[in-house]
């Protein structure tokens, strides 16, 4: 069977990869332009912080005193369950994102946005709320690259403080490889891999719930996919990674 599929994928780009819907995450100003980068000179973090006002399951409008009133928005309708949490509205929220012009997901819808965290600001502490992942980058391995800012920041190094806006006040994602899962796709087989998230491992289209000894309210996190191809075809993302986390 292998040697058949083997077949298949050097065939040519005929097969169609892994379908996959983006969250599609957009930061619009207040006259609809895309919010661009401002943490440092030369970084692709945006921060957008204020009073919020959720308008529905996939639109939160923040009052930035810098910025003006920023809408962020998601595809929420096309990933039933994810949702800005309605415990955000009227309350005072610091938004993540990366910016990233040039992204595009598998499928060629462009992603300029494709990492998001909300944390509601409590005390001056960052409280984060929501995660959406959406990543067609590489990391070395070849396999796909965790985005930022779901990372913790390299200049934290050991530090637990929670008023810090960069403080990664929730899980840690990290993709895995597995090679139990793959299937003939455009140019190459597709491997699906596994996302761990805390020491949880799921596949595609599982959820896990994770206690932090920091933050003791539970997350839950889903898998939409993750997956790498072994060959590539131009203007393909040989890679991709989509989650979404709450609580």
């Amino acid at each position: 069977m292998l040697a058949a599929l083997l077949g298949a994928a050097a065939a040519g780009c005929h097969r169609a990869d892994p379908e996959v819907v983006p969250f599609a995450v957009r930061l619009a100003g207040p006259a609809g332009e895309p919010v661009l980068p401002n943490v440092t000179p030369g970084d692709v973090l945006v921060l957008v912080e204020g009073a919020a006002t959720l308008v529905s399951p996939g639109e939160l409008r923040v009052a930035d005193a810098t910025l003006g009133l920023v809408t962020v928005t998601f595809a929420a309708a096309a990933h039933p369950g994810v949702a800005f949490p309605a415990r955000l509205d009227g309350q005072q929220v610091r938004v993540h994102a990366q910016h990233d012009p040039e992204a595009v997901a598998p499928g060629g819808l462009p992603i300029p946005y494709p990492a998001l965290r909300v944390a509601l600001v409590e005390a001056g502490a960052s409280r984060y709320q929501l995660i959406l992942a959406d990543s067609p980058y590489e990391e070395g391995s070849g396999l796909p690259n965790v985005p930022r800012p779901l990372l913790p920041e390299p200049s934290l190094g050991d530090s637990t403080d929670l008023a810090d806006p960069l403080y990664p006040d929730h899980p840690i994602f990290l993709v895995a490889a597995a090679h139990a899962r793959f299937e003939a796709g455009a140019c190459g087989l597709v491997y699906h891999d596994v996302l761990q998230a805390e020491g949880a491992a799921l596949q595609a289209g599982e959820e896990a719930r994770t206690v932090l000894e920091l933050s003791p309210v539970p997350w839950t996190t889903r898998h939409v996919d993750s997956w790498h191809r072994v060959g590539s075809c131009p203007g393909r993302p040989k890679t991709w990674t989509q989650w979404a986390a709450w609580r």
